[in-house]
């Protein structure tokens, strides 16, 4: 999380945890959401699961001057079990820093926003979360990969999957989606060979996906009805891109390719600047390590997860 302070963890079982590094002693992880599922299917601890913190809309609120940290953040969370009879479930959370005599002390769920059901995915690989959308990108038992896009404050409550407004944004399984001001969304993908297997897209998702009810599992071609501009680049390492910066009313990324290392700047707004679309700048060019395992969290501490049961947190 921003400031570098909190750690947030998802475990098989479909809970998130997360760890305060600040702790003194032994840095023990703290359970922050439970699993969405009974304990009969949780305890099974074969849940895919992803989540996403909503660090760009207005409701991401601001600590102090001094203190950089957020006070308050929604984080959506995509838990999908191997079991076949068993849905997808998908919830947004409001997370809140408790303090104690001005002082943050722990972080503690205080609203579940949204709760709905989704089709089972055979593998689900990422989501996002800006204001009241969710984007996840899975493939869906018996379907195609696609990156899926809901309104949460719509969808919630539903249980019956094929009473969900979605859009659909096709997509191969090795690839990335950013939810953007204005109904925007950056794809980040890898579409396997050639001289630039690397590709990112910047769609407006509203106006050019059209709204349907139909399942996951039955869309076929997934594609929007406007084809935006397309940038080619070397292998990406997709999981290695970071979340946006906001720099003076610009969007920016760093994307670690194969033998470069990429920045992305794109418009905060259109209204600022209406015909514009991405910027693609080369920032370094040599061999980049594309540090799989590897996640900032501010700008003096790091971590890796090196194995499933090995954590080490490194501070510079």
């Amino acid at each position: 999380m921003p400031g570098g302070r909190w750690l947030l963890a998802g475990c098989r079982d479909g809970s998130v945890w997360y760890f305060d590094l600040d702790a003194e002693g032994t840095i023990s992880p703290a359970l922050l959401i439970e699993s969405p599922y009974p304990e009969s299917l949780a305890s099974t601890n074969k849940v895919r699961l992803v989540f996403s913190v909503d660090l760009l809309s207005d409701v991401a609120q601001a600590s102090p001057p001094g203190s950089y940290h957020l006070t308050q953040f929604n984080i959506a969370i995509v838990a999908s079990h191997i079991r076949r009879t068993a849905d997808t479930v998908i919830s947004v959370w409001r997370v809140q820093i408790a303090l104690e005599n001005d002082s943050a002390t722990n972080l503690r769920k205080v609203e579940l926003l949204s709760t709905f059901h989704e089709e089972r995915f055979d593998d689900v690989w990422s989501c996002d979360l800006y204001g009241t959308t969710v984007a996840y990108l899975g493939r869906p038992t018996g379907g195609s990969t696609s990156i899926i896009i809901v309104d949460w404050p719509d969808a919630a409550g539903q249980t019956d999957t094929n009473r969900i407004t979605r859009r659909y944004i096709s997509t191969s399984d090795d690839a990335r989606a950013f939810l953007l001001p204005e109904d925007r969304i950056l794809k980040v993908v890898n579409y396997g060979a050639g001289a630039s297997p690397g590709e990112i897209q910047l769609i407006h998702w509203r106006r050019d996906c059209p709204a349907t009810s139909t399942p996951p599992s039955q869309q076929t071609h997934p594609l929007p009805i406007v084809g935006p501009r397309k940038y080619g680049l070397p292998l990406i390492y997709v999981s290695s891109v970071t979340s946006p910066a906001v720099i003076a009313n610009e969007l920016r990324f760093v994307v670690p390719a194969r033998g470069h290392l990429y920045g992305l700047v794109i418009p905060l707004s259109f209204a600022l600047r209406p015909d514009a679309n991405i910027q693609v700048e080369l920032l370094v060019t040599g061999e980049i390590n594309s540090g799989q395992q590897m996640r900032g969290v501010g700008y003096r501490q790091m971590f890796s997860m090196t194995t499933l049961n090995e954590r080490k947190q490194v501070r510079a």
